[in-house]
């Protein structure tokens, strides 16, 4: 760059408006990533990084006033941080701005991690809790451990009901990686029962759209339990727990979770190609026999 004003080949880069901006931004993102995570990033920004100027306009201040106002909600606040500052360097890289207003700005102080365990009565009460949609998730979740994501937007084509499997394609995955499950026999009274055309776990009347009606099943859970806080990804990090207890090899946990940094990682990942199908599908049976005690009695 020193080089090019010297020998006077530098172009002024001229003003471009941050909506116009902000539309090329989003195109090229949502070309590069899963839909899931480009909706998200979209969201976001456009929720509340909203100026009517030039980009060059745009101060450090302007943004950090805005995150600043978020502080009441600190997972927000924090992915508002991780979105803006992905947008301005993408401006940067563009050479659309000359420095991202980011630049050395840290991010905000990082919510504690969630540790919530529920115990196995907890876990026996909200399996029995919901004969619905919503309690059929509820029961996905504690059984199988996947994410809310995927077991939301599970489709038919993704079950193999000869061969008990669920096979979710890389792009309905957090890790964009294809992920493979075998399934247990209580899995198959949820799922097989549901199986039809789009998603398995549908919104009321339309099998082309995920079941969406979180907000108040969790309220309303929340008020017949009356347990302590608790999230729904809390339920997987419990299943995990409960494996554990049962003696499930920390590998199989990993796999089953689809942790791309497990135990079996880095040079081994790379020759070790072994399904571990067998020894998930037993991780699966023993949790079956010991949630179902739980539950009859």
């Amino acid at each position: 760059m020193l080089a090019e004003q010297t020998l006077g080949l530098t172009q002024e880069n001229k003003p471009i408006l941050y909506t116009k901006a902000l539309e090329q931004f989003l195109t090229a993102y949502k070309a590069k990533n899963k839909p899931s995570t480009a909706e998200e990033t979209e969201r976001l920004i456009c929720r509340h990084l909203i100026f009517d100027k030039a980009v060059h306009e745009i101060s450090t201040t302007d943004i950090t006033n805005i995150i600043d106002r978020l502080f009441s909600t600190p997972s927000e606040q924090q992915h508002l941080f991780v979105a803006a500052r992905h947008l301005f360097r993408w401006f940067q890289r563009r050479r659309i701005i000359e420095l991202s207003p980011l630049a050395g700005i840290e991010a905000p102080h990082r919510p504690k991690p969630r540790e919530r365990v529920l115990d196995v009565r907890e876990l026996a009460a909200i399996y029995n809790a919901r004969h619905d949609t919503y309690g059929d998730i509820l029961r996905m979740l504690i059984l199988t451990g996947q994410r809310v994501g995927q077991v939301t937007k599970l489709r038919t084509e993704y079950v193999d009901a000869n061969a008990r499997t669920i096979y979710w394609p890389a792009n309905a995955m957090k890790g964009n990686r294809p992920h493979t499950i075998p399934y247990s026999p209580m899995v198959a009274t949820i799922v097989e029962p549901r199986m039809h055309d789009g998603f398995v776990f549908h919104s009321r009347g339309n099998p082309g759209k995920p079941f969406n009606n979180f907000s108040n099943s969790k309220r309303q859970l929340d008020k017949d339990l009356n347990f302590p806080h608790w999230t729904l990804h809390d339920l997987r990090r419990s299943a995990t727990t409960q494996w554990a207890a049962l003696g499930v090899a920390p590998h199989i946990s990993e796999r089953i979770l689809a942790h791309t940094a497990g135990e079996i990682s880095g040079v081994a990942a790379i020759y070790n190609r072994y399904s571990y199908m067998d020894e998930m599908r037993q991780a699966f049976d023993l949790f079956d026999n010991h949630l179902a005690k739980l539950i009859n009695n």
